[in-house]
Parts: C-alpha cells; structure tokens; sequence
C-alpha cells in the first residue's frame, strides 16, 4: 500500500509539471513569434551614412540668389556702367544743322574739312562747280576766291594753300576753306552744332567744352596773327578766329591738321 501511495503522488505531480508547460507555452509562445515577426534588423552603416535629400527642397534652394551673388550681380553692373562712359568729352558727329551745297546759300554750314559743297581735297575745278560759281581765280599768297560778286560780298569766302600740311597730302588743289567778316542778310555761315559767323566768343567752350583749345595770338608777329579756338576733327581742324579783344568770332576755318587761328588767312 505505501509502495502504491507514493506512486499515485508521483503520478499526480508528473501531471501537474505538463500543464504548467503546456499553459505557459499557450500564454508566451504568441508573444515570442510576434516578437520575432516583427523585428527590423539594424541598419548597415553604409546605410545610416547616406542621408535622404528632398528633391524638391534642392531645386528651391538652388533657384534662390546668395546674397554673395547679388553682390557680384551689382558689383559687375556698376562695373559695366563706369567702363561704358567716355574717358574724354567729344565733339557729337552728328549733324544738327543742314546748310545748302552752293555758296549763295541762305545757311551755309562749315566743318574742318568742308565749306557748303566745297570739300578738301577737290581740284579748284570741282570746288567751283559745287560752289557754284564759274571759277576761282588766284588773288596771291596762295588764296582762291570766287570770280563774280561772290568775290566782294559778306561773309568773305575763299580757299586757301596757307595752312596746317599741304594740299598734295590730300590730292587736292587747297588746304584750307574759310569764312571770315560777318554775316549778312542772305547768308549766315554756321557749324553742324550751331556757333555761327560773328557769335561771341563764350559760344565757342559753351558748345564745344574742353574739346575747343586756345591758342594766344603769336608774339612773332606773321601775315595776320589771331588768338582764336581749335577743335581737332580726325585728320582735320575746326578754327575759331577771335577779334584782339578776344570778343567775338570773326572767322571760321577748316583745314588739315596741324592748324592754328593765324592760318589759312585771306
């Protein structure tokens, strides 16, 4: 009886250690496998180091202007604007007044190279027809006035070899044109930009500025020495003859450079 007791015992707690296994398997085994389903493993480090960029924030940041580049944006268009100004006042090429070809005009306009139709480097022949007169007659030290009444009128017009180079340098016959006394009630000799025969002599640096030079009369004397202005055009001279008093402009010549207020006298 003893010997069958204890084995009933041993029986009973044999029983009770498989339930306690089976109901803690019934109870952890859910959570073990939901555990081990769910587990990310860790990632690489080749993959940690590379972060994500947004595409889009990566054009947004690239279309806005560093304040770095705005400073140079500015600092080259300051740049530009001081490089495109003229490094010295010019005299403008361009013709404001128009006058006619022939001499009898009633506007005659005047350059460093040209009187009306009458250019430098013209035979006298030429120069006579785009005057229009018949001829130009040689009346001594080298001038060439006007054959009919255009030889006795105001302003004294004429051609001349007295000044600057020599006419050959330019295959003409005459260096220099000029308009000298004062104008008259048919004919008014006047620049492209507007300082006429007979103009005070202010009008000179109030249209030509610092372009217009002055030269003082000559103390040596000459055929006839003026103070006067000279405005530089290429190859040629624009003259402006002053009165002694320095008052008025009572000539206006053109001829090949180097020229001075006391050539291409008539």
């Amino acid at each position: 009886m003893g010997g069958i007791g204890r084995a009933r015992t041993f029986d009973q707690m044999s029983y009770s250690c498989v339930r306690f296994w089976t109901v803690a398997a019934v109870i952890f085994l859910p959570a073990t496998l939901a555990a081990c389903t769910t587990h990310v493993s860790p990632p690489s480090k080749d993959t940690a180091a590379t972060p994500t960029v947004s595409p889009t924030l990566s054009a947004t940041v690239s279309a806005q202007p560093t304040s770095a580049q705005s400073t140079s944006v500015q600092s080259t268009s300051r740049t530009a604007g001081v490089s495109a100004r003229p490094a010295s006042p010019a005299v403008p090429s361009s013709t404001d007044i128009v006058g006619g070809p022939a001499w009898n005009s009633h506007i005659l306009v005047i350059t460093g190279h040209s009187l009306g139709g009458v250019t430098i480097g013209m035979s006298s022949a030429a120069a006579a027809h785009a005057a229009g007169v018949s001829a130009f007659t040689d009346v001594g030290d080298g001038v060439l006035q006007p054959a009919g009444p255009l030889g006795s009128s105001q302003p004294r017009l004429y051609l001349s070899n007295f000044a600057g180079q020599p006419a050959s340098s330019v295959g003409g016959d005459f260096s220099c044109v000029e308009a000298a006394g004062s104008a008259s009630g048919t004919t008014s000799v006047v620049t492209t930009l507007g300082l006429r025969l007979g103009d005070p002599a202010a009008r000179v640096r109030e249209i030509y500025g610092t372009a217009a030079t002055f030269i003082p009369m000559p103390t040596t004397g000459g055929i006839d020495p003026n103070p006067g202005y000279v405005v530089h055009q290429g190859q040629f001279d624009l003259v402006f003859k002053l009165d002694p008093s320095q008052s008025r402009v009572i000539a206006i010549s053109g001829g090949i450079a180097p020229m001075t207020p006391s050539e291409c006298n008539g």
